[in-house]
């Protein structure tokens, strides 16, 4: 077996054992300096609970029977977070739909997230469009665009996310407004309470992890 097939940098790798901890040998691997979003996910998640606990206009909670989340790509793992720590716990069915076309039983009792970090996202703007064709309760997760201006013209609640990053860099943005929309509607029973324990959490790994641990400390490196 490879150094490489057992996640370890082989030889002449710039972050071969022993540079993990020469900060000057990281840029020539991560010259967008992705790390840094990485160690800012703290911050991140908690600017989105406080984005999405601020929203107003949100749809009526009474009568919803089901739930959606439109996206694609990074925006798309949104959906599929939703739906794996929602189903246990969410009174009502919960979806994630990556695709122009939205599931048939999508209609007024259906909540629906369309989620689009860009706000511009082809296939998401199609099924929001026909999300508020059939009446949908709907609320925009997006830094802009199309589905920002589209939203907020049709009165629908919208959470502005800022823009500028990477869409996978704002994993938290996107995914964070939907859970807590669902705790405020009454959908996720228990999830506020674990909201602050999730940042305590996510802080701490952030600071173990750290670029400035060194490796026989840092189990990432």
């Amino acid at each position: 077996m490879s150094a490489s097939s057992e996640g370890i940098a082989p030889t002449g790798h710039p972050l071969a054992a022993g540079r993990l901890d020469d900060p000057a040998a990281y840029p020539g691997v991560d010259p967008t300096d992705f790390l840094a979003a990485v160690e800012g996910l703290p911050a991140q998640l908690a600017d989105a609970i406080d984005r999405a606990r601020g929203a107003t206009d949100l749809p009526a909670a009474d009568g919803i029977r089901s739930v959606a989340v439109l996206g694609m790509g990074g925006s798309g793992i949104s959906g599929e977070l939703c739906r794996t720590l929602l189903a246990p716990v969410a009174p009502v069915p919960v979806a994630s739909a990556r695709d122009y076309e939205l599931p048939a039983w999508v209609g007024p009792d259906t909540l629906v997230f369309a989620v689009s970090y860009s706000g511009n996202t082809e296939e998401t703007l199609a099924a929001y469009a026909e999300a508020s064709r059939r009446g949908a309760r709907i609320v925009a997760v997006t830094s802009g665009g199309a589905l920002g201006a589209e939203a907020a013209a049709a009165g629908q609640a919208v959470i502005e996310v800022p823009g500028g990053m990477m869409p996978r860099a704002a994993l938290g943005f996107v995914s964070l407004p939907p859970l807590v929309v669902c705790a405020r509607l009454g959908l996720a029973p228990g999830l506020e309470r674990g909201l602050d324990g999730m940042l305590v959490t996510v802080g701490q790994r952030v600071v173990e992890c750290s670029r400035s641990v060194p490796t026989a400390a840092n189990a990432a490196k």
